[in-house]
């Protein structure tokens, strides 16, 4: 049968392995909600703005649909000869590409075979297009949106850029669209432009690789949700703008009275010669602004949103210069998930709860900082909201169950050792729970016997209920006095009680302990007795037996009903001296173990040398009289040394001058039970002396 401590030991195992068997799945299908992808993606958004903004683009710029050109040209949408004229002088400037983040599904015949000229002609412009969504009750129809039939011959892209379904913020950007059951494909509006930059043959179809694309020489890594992850330049604003009103303002273009021919100096200038031009609107009531991971308030403005032809210009540097950020697998994210829950649910078992605490802590920490390590210098995202959560559940539910195993192991040791313990040594056995050795353990212990003189004779005087009165009066002073020592109560029979000291909590002095109980005991009697007799009740005399050894002690008994006690020779000892004391008159006898550890510290007198059953030689036996810091006790002044002179005569069978001493010693104190029976001993073997193996 598996002991009460064996049966609380694999109940508290098995609720940690719950804890962390459990805690994985609790954090996966946390990391899988709306609000844990939310958490993942904010704590993302932050590795951003810990790591600064990166260095402006030397290749993109961007010509801005702004308030100065609507202040200028008037409100937006222009006719399209501005924006022929717009790619007549960035081809004069030296740009290479020009691609244009607004659509041109509209109708304008006129102006659209002009600018379709100028595009043809100078050979660097990609227009945009968009994708109209349907709804029906078979699903979302998408269908590509051209641009009119006047333009339908213009390279163009995709310009939609869809925010994060679980908080509106763009990350992700996406590469090609696919229209027609996916039999065409078209790409994105920067991606169709790059291709145009790096000198890729626009009909080249963009190859879909196992883990992303390639374009060209560059293989584009896919996004956690199907995209490429943009690695955001910085804030809005962080690429090279100019004013849309300041490209179209040449000498032969008259905009009224903002006409500075603003152009002129640029061209002068060659800021614009070989990159790769953006033009989109800048203005936020046209609606094309969007929350990116780079987001600050502004005032009383509110939030700061990025322009979308600024996003496009981030997902073109991003691959332009191969920066590309790259999530880490998700078994990886998984691995860690358990790692964590499992390495959190040992260490809180090994250690104690605030160590077990500031470990705790210190992993959270750890796995942040790990996380924005691994974006800053190594470009990967590494998601930890989910092993923090993982961490610091796995520790919430491992403290509570060893909390809740603790306070009912606390339990169990209150119920097991209230009862003949004192309340300090239940507080100590709580606090220090591995002092107990449940089911036995060999120890040297102190042991008490006590039993009350002629029990027999006083119990036939009194009433069944005056003797409990009385007995029960008697074992609490007794019961409080071995408390007070630091012993325990092993049982009571009747009248007889058994205490041990050095158990379960160990003292190096419980020999001490024991023999102070045991003069305390008798000093109590003492006092008690004279009540007792005014009373008209029976005067209580008290032997006692103490013995030092080795003991075999724990937990004994069924697996319901446990007894916390002690067995062995040395227990029949502190018996067997018990009552030796009626023998001896005495009141406190010891054997010559628990005399040897007292060092001088109580004034004790030799008594006898008895045979033991199981030992070879015999035991010395003594008498305690007090402690050395009281002194010698009144009416044994000076008979002490001639007590121990005729006890070593005695002993070398000088029996006359022995006989003598003793005889002198009864005549002083008539009632002094060793020195009338070594008197008698004297006396017996004077006439009949004892053989030469005595």
């Amino acid at each position: 049968m598996a002991s009460p401590k064996t049966a609380s030991n694999r109940r508290v195992q098995l609720t940690l392995l719950g804890v962390a068997v459990l805690t994985p799945i609790i954090v996966l299908a946390f990391s899988l909600s709306p609000i844990g992808r939310r958490l993942e993606k904010a704590l993302y958004d932050e590795w951003f703005n810990r790591r600064g903004e990166l260095a402006t683009p030397e290749d993109i710029a961007i010509v801005a649909i702004d308030v100065e050109s609507e202040e200028s040209l008037g409100r937006y949408p222009w006719s399209r000869t501005l924006h022929a004229s717009l790619i007549r002088n960035l081809a004069r400037a030296g740009v290479k590409v020009v691609a244009f983040d607004a659509t041109f599904a509209d109708q304008f015949p006129a102006d659209d075979a002009l600018l379709m000229q100028v595009i043809e002609e100078t050979g660097i412009t990609i227009l945009g297009a968009k994708t109209q969504s349907t709804v029906r009750r078979q699903g979302v129809m998408r269908r590509l949106e051209e641009p009119n039939l006047a333009l339908r011959a213009a390279p163009y892209g995709i310009v939609d850029i869809e925010p994060d379904e679980d908080d509106s913020v763009v990350r992700e950007y996406p590469i090609v669209h696919y229209y027609q059951q996916g039999t065409q494909q078209v790409p994105q509006l920067g991606v169709q432009a790059l291709k145009m930059f790096l000198g890729i043959p626009l009909e080249d179809t963009i190859a879909v690789t196992y883990g992303g694309w390639r374009l060209g020489d560059i293989d584009i890594p896919r996004g956690p949700d199907g995209n490429m992850l943009i690695n955001y330049i910085g804030f809005a604003g962080k690429v090279t703008r100019y004013s849309y009103a300041s490209v179209v303002d040449d000498a032969d273009t008259d905009i009224g009275d903002w006409d500075f021919d603003a152009f002129e100096d640029l061209l002068t200038d060659g800021f614009l010669e070989g990159k790769l031009v953006l033009v989109g609107s800048t203005v936020p009531e046209h609606q094309d602004v969007r929350s990116t991971v780079f987001i600050k308030t502004s005032g009383s403005s509110g939030a700061q949103l990025t322009p979308g032809v600024e996003i496009h210009a981030s997902a073109i540097e991003t691959i332009l210069q191969q920066r590309f950020i790259r999530a880490v697998n998700p078994l990886i994210n998984i691995l860690l998930i358990i790692l964590t829950s499992v390495g959190v649910t040992i260490l809180t078992t090994r250690l104690k709860a605030r160590l077990g605490g500031f470990i705790g802590i210190g992993l959270v920490v750890l796995l942040f900082m790990t996380g924005y390590l691994f974006f800053r210098h190594f470009s990967l995202w590494l998601e930890v909201v989910a092993p923090i959560a993982a961490t610091i559940l796995a520790y919430s539910g491992s403290t509570v169950a060893l909390y809740l195993a603790e306070q009912q192991e606390k339990a169990r040791i209150r119920g097991m050792f209230q009862q003949y313990v004192a309340e300090s040594v239940v507080d100590e056995l709580i606090a220090h729970p591995e002092l107990l050795a449940l089911g036995g353990e060999e120890r040297e212990l102190t042991v008490l016997f006590c039993d009350v003189a002629g029990f027999t004779s006083i119990s036939e005087g009194l009433t069944p209920t005056e003797l409990v009165s009385l007995l029960n009066e008697y074992l609490t002073e007794m019961t409080e006095i071995v408390f007070n020592e630091g012993g325990i109560i092993d049982k009571y029979e009747g009248d007889a009680m058994m205490a041990e000291f050095g158990a379960p909590i160990p003292y190096d002095d419980h020999a001490w302990r024991g023999c102070m109980a045991a003069l305390q005991m008798q000093r109590k009697l003492a006092e008690m007795r004279p009540v007792w007799e005014a009373e008209g009740r029976p005067e209580l005399h008290v032997r006692i037996g103490l013995n030092t050894g080795i003991m075999l002690i724990g937990n004994l008994g069924s697996r319901h009903v446990m007894d916390y006690t002690v067995m062995g020779d040395n227990v029949n000892l502190a018996s067997r001296l018990e009552g030796a004391n009626k023998a001896y008159g005495t009141n406190i006898c010891i054997s010559e173990m628990t005399f040897d550890q007292l060092r001088g510290e109580m004034i004790c007198r030799e008594l006898d040398m008895i045979r033991v059953k199981g030992k070879e030689q015999p035991v010395r036996i003594f008498e305690v009289l007090e402690t050395t810091d009281v002194g010698i006790p009144a009416g044994f002044s000076g008979m002490l040394e001639r007590y121990e002179m005729g006890l070593m005569m005695y002993r070398e069978r000088e029996f006359a001058d022995a006989l003598d001493i003793f005889n002198e010693l009864v005549q002083m104190d008539p009632d002094d039970g060793p020195s009338r029976m070594n008197l008698i001993r004297c006396q017996e073997y004077l006439s009949k002396p004892p053989s030469d193996e005595w």
